[in-house]
């Protein structure tokens, strides 16, 4: 339990660090063509720069329970 709990707190700061400190966003980048459409890949990997961080925890979390 306080295991979980540490690599909660941890992430979570992890994560809005990250978060508050990515710099701003900058729409040209790398465009990837599928055949659904154009996926903006450079731009979706700075939405999750912070969310990783807590992906990252919970799966440590439910490895350690």
């Amino acid at each position: 339990m306080t295991t979980t709990l540490a690599i909660g707190l941890v992430g979570g700061c992890a994560a809005a660090y990250r978060v508050r400190t990515r710099p701003s966003m900058s729409y040209d980048g790398l465009i990837l063509e599928t055949a659904v459409g154009q996926i903006p890949v450079d731009l979706l990997r700075q939405w999750l720069r912070g969310p990783d961080v807590l992906l990252a925890a919970a799966w440590l979390a439910a490895l350690f329970s």
